[in-house]
This record gives C-alpha cells, sequence and structure tokens, in this order.
C-alpha cells in the first residue's frame, strides 16, 4: 500500500488547491492509497521531525521508506501519475 501525507496550514491557499485535487483523485484508488492530512500548527512536533520547512509539502512512503517528497502544488494529472509510478 502507498501511503501518501500531505503536511498543510489553515492559512495556507495552495493547501486547499491540492487538497480539492485529491478529493477528485483518491476515490479511483479505492482502498490501494492511506491518505492523511497532517496540520502542522497542530503537529508541531511531527513537522519538525519531517524537516517541513513550507506548505504544502506531500510525502510518499512505499513499505515503510520515504520514495517522493515534494513541496508545492501540482495539477490532478500529475498526481496520478506519480502514485501511478509507486502503488503498483
Amino acid at each position: 500500500m502507498l501511503k501518501i501525507t500531505k503536511y498543510s496550514a489553515n492559512f495556507c491557499k495552495p493547501c486547499k488547491t491540492i487538497e480539492k485535487t485529491m478529493d477528485e483523485i483518491l476515490p479511483s484508488y479505492n482502498t490501494s492509497v492511506d491518505y492523511r492530512v497532517v496540520d502542522i500548527d497542530e503537529n508541531i512536533e511531527l513537522a519538525d521531525e519531517m524537516q517541513i520547512r513550507n506548505v504544502p509539502t506531500m510525502i510518499f512512503e512505499k513499505n515503510g521508506k520515504i520514495v517522493l517528497r515534494f513541496t508545492g502544488t501540482r495539477s490532478g494529472n500529475e498526481i496520478k501519475k506519480l502514485i501511478d509510478q509507486y502503488i503498483y
């Protein structure tokens, strides 16, 4: 299973944009993707541990290892390609 964690903050407009994108594309993956959202203001220690310096930051993990990390927004098609790359 692919685990995706999005680190975001309430003040972040790009975070809201990428959240809408994820809401649109995730249903097609059923249970193949474990998607979580972490608010950095509410989880300061975790954000520090993961070295989150900018939001939104997306971290993809496969088999307990980080396989991809990016900051900023991406289009739905770009995110789908990234998910497909690591899901199978």
